[in-house]
């Protein structure tokens, strides 16, 4: 937490040892899966996908189907960092289902959310919004307002862009209550928008 990744992985390499000798399978995975989020932290982004790789054969190994899920969307953030979306969408649907398997609804719901963001970045923008659709109603569903709100704001400038603006007006809209209500901190940019959508549809 405080920057200093030389110190904090060699910490985790003595860590990692240990667990190593006392055959503690169930503990060395989630060792290498912080190793390699502080690798990709520090920009060393082909380290950190060897950890997260031995991180993802432990899991499998073990049968701990959680952590796999976990393993497999760390994997995801980091492809679609160096801009590898094939490789980011294909780790995000191998861990979609195993999240809905275990019961993590948050980690479903983020999956979703991040499933949207590749085909977004690849142009596809209504694949995107249907991936948001499913998010949104998880996002309902527990109660999470704040995550609510975001989905809906993407939602609406998602179809905005793709010249749904009545669409896009119903979903910035409820984005705007809900911040006003919550009082976001983005609630101001919001209204501009929603204000510039509005203008369009007359």
């Amino acid at each position: 937490r405080c920057g200093q990744h030389e110190q904090a992985l060699v910490y985790y390499e003595q860590c990692l040892t240990i667990y190593q000798e006392l055959g503690c399978r169930e503990a060395v995975g989630p060792v290498l899966n912080n190793m390699a989020a502080i690798y990709e932290q520090a920009g060393r982004h082909r380290r950190a996908l060897e950890q997260y790789t031995r991180s993802l054969a432990i899991q499998r190994e073990i049968g701990e189907r959680w952590d796999e899920g976990v393993v497999l969307h760390n994997m995801s953030q980091l492809h679609m960092e160096l801009g590898e979306y094939p490789e980011a969408l294909a780790c995000l649907k191998e861990s979609l289902p195993i999240r809905q398997e275990v019961g993590d609804t948050a980690g479903e719901g983020t999956t979703l959310q991040k499933i949207a963001q590749v085909y977004c970045a690849q142009g596809a923008r209504e694949q995107g919004i249907r991936y948001l659709e499913q998010a949104l109603v998880i996002r309902q569903q527990e109660g999470d307002r704040t995550g609510e709100a975001a989905i809906c704001w993407s939602m609406g400038r998602l179809h905005g862009q793709l010249g749904y603006l009545i669409r896009a007006e119903e979903c910035m809209g409820k984005a705007v209550q809900l911040a006003e209500a919550l009082g976001l901190p983005s609630i101001e940019q919001w209204r501009v928008a929603l204000e510039e959508i509005r203008q369009r549809i007359q």
